[in-house]
């Protein structure tokens, strides 16, 4: 990215240098942060980094979203934490519900939609908000 300051672009190498992959940088005019980093995952070539575009500085805002990820990879692996989803929660989360319990006509159709009503905020629920925020510091 253009116009960066020199220590801003040293965060940024040193994302790239723990863990092997480049930070990319998108433009999102939709965006209702200044900016967003997503980790990359499952083979992802590179983090990504969104941005709302403005006539201003993004250098705290992309300091400050490269400063969670930095916290994550100067950890050793094995003490590492990514509460990212894996896709199956809706599946489990209808098991869970379904163990034990007896349903009208089987019940499938109750039991899938509250499942996928339910599990995207799953762990955001089950831990409470001072929980979470103490987990993801």
């Amino acid at each position: 990215m253009k116009n960066l300051r020199p220590e801003t672009l040293g965060l940024l190498q040193r994302i790239e240098t723990l863990s092997g992959r480049p930070v990319e940088f998108k433009p999102d005019a939709t965006l209702t942060l200044r900016a967003t980093l997503q980790l990359a995952r499952n083979g992802a070539p590179a983090h990504v980094l969104r941005y709302r575009p403005v006539n201003e500085p993004l250098d705290y805002w992309v300091a400050y979203q490269a400063g969670y990820l930095l916290r994550l990879l100067e950890l050793p692996p094995s003490e590492r934490f990514d509460f990212a989803g894996t896709g199956n929660a809706p599946g489990r989360v209808e098991e869970l519900l379904a163990t034990g319990q007896p349903q009208a006509d089987d019940g499938r159709s109750t039991l899938a939609q509250f499942a996928e009503m339910k599990s995207p905020g799953y762990s955001r629920s089950f831990f409470g908000p001072l929980a979470w925020s103490w987990l993801t510091m």
